[in-house]
């Protein structure tokens, strides 16, 4: 059986940067119940060995050095997502990512369309995408499993 993982993130204005677009993203991770299992005794250790194992790790902070990640140095903060980006190559078997522009969302889809589920917001639209590719991709690997 196949399992879905799916993560959000999004950005906010700030002083540094007001006038960025606002960007809406959800990302989907495709793996056997296993290698699920697996991937998170491995995530965990590799958190605990850098202190992150009560806070978790999140890749807006890390990107943006907010927090804990403000003074790792270069040489740390490759390390570590080059560890974490092994530790999903080593257990997932398909993943995809949609995006979307906030602003020109609740410009551009009308109000009828946002009645219907998949265009209620850009949470929705991009998780139903991601679960369109993880479809597709489930049907052109001939995938019968649930």
């Amino acid at each position: 059986m196949l399992y879905a993982y799916f993560d959000e993130s999004y950005n906010q204005p700030t002083a540094k940067r007001p006038n960025d677009p606002l960007v809406y993203t959800v990302a989907a991770y495709l793996a056997p119940c296993v290698q699920w299992k697996k991937f998170g005794r491995k995530w965990k250790s590799a958190l605990r060995q850098i202190d992150l194992e009560d806070e978790g790790f999140h890749m807006n902070k890390y990107e943006n050095r907010i927090g804990v990640y403000a003074d790792w140095s270069d040489l740390k903060r490759i390390g570590v997502i080059k560890r974490l980006h092994r530790i999903i190559k080593d257990h997932v078997v398909y993943s995809c990512a949609f995006s979307i522009d906030s602003v020109a969302f609740g410009e551009l889809v009308p109000p009828e369309l946002k009645r219907d589920v998949y265009a209620k917001s850009c949470y929705a639209f991009d998780a139903f995408c991601c679960m369109t590719e993880l479809s597709s991709w489930c049907e052109k690997m001939a995938i019968q499993s649930p």
